[in-house]
């Protein structure tokens, strides 16, 4: 578990949203996970982002064709 959400309804609407993220206080509902874990291994398994070979051509500041 990373984080607990509560949402307030009255009458079909939100009225109010409570988020807990702290791990102290969120032992008691079930395991916690780490948060710091979890986003380094994301940031291992992502990809960098896919580039267009001909924007390597282009010299920067020159209009598409």
């Amino acid at each position: 578990m990373l984080h607990t959400l509560a949402l307030d309804v009255l009458d079909g609407r939100i009225r109010t949203i409570r988020s807990v993220i702290n791990p102290d206080k969120l032992g008691h509902v079930g395991p916690v996970a780490d948060a710091w874990a979890i986003d380094r291994e994301l940031r291992q398994t992502r990809r960098p982002p896919v580039r267009c070979p001909s924007s390597r051509l282009r010299a920067p500041g020159s209009p598409i064709e």
